[in-house]
């Protein structure tokens, strides 16, 4: 046969009233054993960003710098231009015409 649990056969022979007391007695136990243990469990702490919203530009900036130069290197190789476009002023395109 199986052996019972200890807080049941404390209910061996007992009256409903006794065992509706001690079923309360041992709820308010572990309630309280539940609420000493949760004063030692560490609740895990929000983490904070680490970089800054500087930090953040700087690097967003090196990454376009290097695709730039990814992207530029080529019509420089192919043109021997230094930029694959060019800009012009309004007034010197009207003076041309």
């Amino acid at each position: 046969m199986k052996k019972k649990s200890t807080h049941l056969r404390a209910l061996e022979g007992k009256s409903k009233s006794e065992k509706k007391k001690i079923r309360k007695e041992f709820e308010e136990v572990k309630e309280r054993l539940e609420k000493a243990q949760a004063k030692y469990v560490q609740k895990p702490k929000r983490q904070k960003a680490t970089t800054s919203k500087a930090e953040n530009k700087k690097w967003e900036q090196k990454r376009k710098d290097r695709y730039n130069q990814r992207v530029w290197k080529g019509w420089r190789d192919k043109d021997m231009e230094e930029y694959p476009v060019k800009t012009y002023n309004i007034k010197d395109i009207e003076k041309d015409t």
